[in-house]
């Protein structure tokens, strides 16, 4: 809830100043949006929404997960970086799983471990 309501009141500038038409605060969702809102959504307003998580290991989990859509988007990633960015990402993935219940984690978290290769 709280992090709908924190996505509607963003005020952006430019390219992602479409995000506050995206949620609806009746029904508490998010729909309608493209490749480019998905990629804003992950690599800078997920990390404002989630302030309003209380506990805070999981807005660090979730925060640690914003990190590496930001690494992997970059337009260069040099290849020394690969491995350990493969790593973060695996520990990332089982304090994912720790956070949420066992229903959250299908293939669709579980390609992120992949995204590396």
């Amino acid at each position: 809830m709280d992090v709908c309501l924190c996505l509607h009141g963003l005020k952006v500038p430019g390219l992602a100043s479409n995000i506050k038409g995206l949620v609806s605060t009746k029904d508490l969702s998010i729909s309608g949006y493209n490749a480019h809102d998905s990629h804003m959504m992950l690599t800078m307003f997920l990390a404002i929404a989630i302030r309003a998580i209380k506990p805070v290991y999981v807005r660090m989990v979730i925060t640690k997960m914003v990190y590496f859509f930001n690494k992997i988007s970059q337009k260069e990633i040099h290849r020394d970086e690969l491995d350990s960015l493969q790593e973060f990402m695996v520990e990332t993935m089982v304090q994912l799983e720790m956070c949420f219940p066992p229903t959250f984690v299908d293939i669709m978290p579980h390609l992120m471990i992949h995204m590396v290769d």
